[in-house]
């Protein structure tokens, strides 16, 4: 089936639109016209002799004549005055009176009258019924009829008629479409391009109109729809090519300790080695093993959370309560490693609900972070306050400007360097990160923080 232009549809709908509406002119002019002249004949024929008067004139209601300072005057056979309701009326009547009266040009107290006649007989005499109407009320017509030129004349005015109303109904036809085009097929034609560039991946794409209210609201929404379009598509390219470089850092993190475990252990195999340096290689095997076991216990819990349909185990705690009962256990890890712990958090009752398991993890990496990328003797603060607001900051090495915007991404950290010596696999902060979003906060890095050079803030809802 073929598919039909906006511009044709509508002309076909105008079309039929208008000769509904002609019709309807038609119709209504002809029940206007008819029912009018009828009950109009009705009416006026109450002003014409020969529908009022007979020999009964004496009972009948002439009132209606009054409102148009009309009257009734009956004569004998000699022209008498027998009967009238003008009380000012002549007693007789000569024949130049009413064939004056019948011309309309009788002059009754300085106005033309007009008169009507009919004969009647009553009590076998004859008398003649006049109606006197003042002529300002009747209009006359002289139309000429039977003629062939009238014919002639009357059929081409008709076909003139005919003419200019199907001539003038064509180019109102084509004007209306021609508008209609400019005003509606266009925007539609710029709209239709700009899906098919979006469709062939061109997410630059922009619909640009003014004009019709209608169309530049459908414009807005669809710039908008492109926009978050481009951003869905921005942000999966970003994520696949994070997927990526996750893959490719966890290959080079894996790679150095089982290097190390595989040779210590052919060297173990392979040669008698002293009872000491035997044990020195089965301690750096153990050490290595253990790396790779927290690199993987990272990836799981990355892998987790970056799950769309992972489910917090949520319950309601005292988070001020939750985190000293955290720092508790951390204060030999921090006095071991010489760093001075200040903690202020807010006595006040702070009930919230969050995964006990997983916010642990969150802090927790926060506080290795202190001890794994600073040196020694520093300074550290984790504070509480009644907002909900968590600050973990220290005294220690500042970030490096270059990797700022990028902390939270997977296998960056502050250190130059990368070896197991390190303890840490680059992903700490990116799983603090996640889970605390989980749990609908922000986590934030502040370079420069009171005296501290760098903090990182938890807000929570």
């Amino acid at each position: 089936m073929k598919k039909q232009k906006i511009n044709t549809y509508i002309q076909k709908k105008f079309i039929i639109f208008s000769l509904i509406v002609v019709l309807l002119l038609l119709i209504s002019r002809f029940l206007v016209e008819t029912v009018g002249e009828i009950v109009l004949s009705n009416y006026m024929s109450n002003f014409f002799a020969e529908k009022v008067i007979d020999e009964n004139y004496e009972n009948t209601d002439f009132s209606m004549l009054k409102d148009i300072d009309g009257w009734v005057t009956i004569i004998d056979e000699n022209n008498n005055v027998v009967f009238s309701t003008n009380k000012e009326e002549r007693k007789t009547y000569e024949c130049k009176d009413l064939i004056e009266l019948h011309d309309g040009i009788e002059i009754i107290n300085g106005e033309k009258y007009f008169a009507t006649s009919k004969f009647f007989e009553k009590d076998n005499k004859e008398y003649l019924g006049l109606i006197c109407i003042p002529k300002k009320y009747i209009m006359s017509t002289v139309s000429l009829y039977n003629t062939g030129y009238s014919l002639r004349y009357v059929f081409s005015i008709f076909i003139g008629g005919v003419l200019f109303f199907v001539v003038g109904y064509i180019l109102t036809v084509y004007g209306m479409a021609h508008a209609i085009k400019k005003t509606i097929s266009k925007p539609l034609q710029y709209l239709s391009k700009a899906f098919s560039n979006v469709a062939a991946g061109d997410y630059d794409t922009r619909a640009e109109y003014n004009g019709i209210y209608e169309f530049e609201t459908l414009k807005e929404s669809f710039n908008v729809m492109v926009l978050k379009l481009q951003e869905m598509t921005n942000n999966q390219k970003k994520y696949h090519q994070q997927r990526q470089q996750l893959f490719a850092d966890l290959g080079h993190d894996l790679k150095t300790p089982i290097t190390i475990i595989r040779g210590n252990s052919m060297a173990l195999l392979e040669k008698e080695l002293p009872k000491e340096q035997q044990e020195k290689l089965l301690k750096s095997i153990n050490g290595n093993a253990v790396d790779i076991n927290d690199l993987i216990d990272f990836l799981v819990y990355y892998t987790k959370l970056d799950c769309a349909d992972y489910v917090l185990n949520l319950s309601e705690c005292d988070l001020a309560e939750y985190l000293r009962q955290i720092v508790i256990d951390k204060i030999d890890f921090f006095d071991n490693n010489n760093i001075k712990l200040e903690i202020d958090i807010t006595e006040k009752y702070m009930p919230i609900n969050i995964d006990e398991k997983m916010f642990k993890r969150a802090i927790e990496n926060l506080l290795n972070n202190i001890v794994q990328h600073n040196p020694k003797g520093i300074e550290a603060l984790i504070c509480l306050n009644d907002n909900n607001r968590i600050v973990i900051a220290d005294t220690g090495e500042r970030i490096p400007e270059n990797i700022i915007s990028d902390i939270f991404e997977p296998f960056v950290s502050g250190n130059t360097s990368r070896n197991s010596s390190n303890h840490n696999c680059g992903l700490g902060l990116s799983i603090s990160k996640k889970i605390i979003e989980k749990h609908g906060g922000k986590l934030d890095l502040v370079q420069e923080y009171g005296h501290y050079t760098k903090a990182f803030i938890i807000d929570l809802q």
